[in-house]
């Protein structure tokens, strides 16, 4: 069977706005996974409705690993924040 492949699209992103409750962190998360041997370079491209998409936000990745990208931290090397409240698509 092959494992992966090159373009998946994330449609349903949102990062919920914090609530009244410090005990609960709300947060959104991409986890991805290289079912590979090598290292894998990955390109996130976040979509919006109403403005352009931001691009080159890389994540690299060693084979046969996995890791968990939290969208409510600073994300690239741009430290691109995402919005609460806000809609949007990761193209990956």
């Amino acid at each position: 069977m092959e494992k992966g492949q090159k373009n998946w699209v994330f449609c349903d992103g949102y990062l919920p706005p914090r609530g009244d409750n410090p005990e609960f962190e709300g947060h959104e998360a991409l986890m991805l996974t290289n079912l590979n041997d090598e290292k894998a370079t990955i390109e996130l491209v976040f979509i919006f409705e109403d403005r352009e998409p931001e691009e080159g936000i890389f994540v690299t990745l060693d084979g046969m690993r996995t890791t968990g990208i939290r969208l409510d931290k600073p994300l690239g090397d741009q430290k691109l924040v995402l919005e609460e409240s806000v809609q949007y698509t990761i193209w990956v």
